[in-house]
């Protein structure tokens, strides 16, 4: 199927952010043998994110490349932030040291959620016996509640992140229900 999967849709909008956004995904785009870059490309994404499954029309997206074959969109939260206090993102900081950033943290989150769920499974290692691993309970992955014992959407994890000094910072909860007093 083309776009490698069923979530591809066919003219998605081209946007500025998939939707409250919250990080910047961006990449450069070049062909192959001699890497000049690509411009007018169209990248689509489409993002499993705390706002919606992949399948939801809020959370598909296009952008164009540029004139350097780079693109940019802003995508939703979906890991914790790299100062967090979670015990899951003391971990990979301390593993991953100056390599930590958002998409190592999440790789490490997912790795360590993969495992814990191997560990769980009771029998021979096989599809279905790691998928009944997975539903039989929810997972704390060092702060992350992670569960699909009712379906295929795990965390509802939800970080609320503004854009300062050109960098993004979290807002606690404490900053954002003061923002509504």
């Amino acid at each position: 199927m083309r776009g490698g999967a069923n979530n591809y849709m066919p003219g998605a909008p081209i946007v500025e952010r998939i939707g409250g956004g919250g990080f910047w995904m961006s990449g450069t785009v070049l062909r192959a043998g001699d890497g000049a870059p690509l411009a007018g490309r169209r990248i689509q994404v489409w993002a499993h994110t705390t706002e919606g499954s992949e399948r939801d029309w809020h959370s598909h997206g296009a952008t164009l490349t540029d004139a350097n074959g780079a693109f940019r969109l802003e995508m939703p939260q979906i890991v914790p932030a790299l100062d967090s206090s979670l015990p899951v993102v003391a971990e990979a900081r301390k593993a991953l040291g100056e390599d930590l950033n958002y998409e190592s943290l999440e790789s490490y989150i997912v790795g360590k959620l993969f495992l814990t769920i191997l560990r769980a499974i009771d029998g021979p290692l096989t599809r279905e016996n790691f998928l009944k691993a997975a539903r039989h309970q929810s997972y704390d992955i060092g702060g992350i509640r992670v569960d699909f014992t009712t379906d295929n959407q795990g965390s509802d994890f939800v970080m609320i992140t503004y854009l300062r000094d050109g960098q993004f910072a979290v807002i606690t909860p404490q900053e954002l229900a003061a923002l509504f007093k």
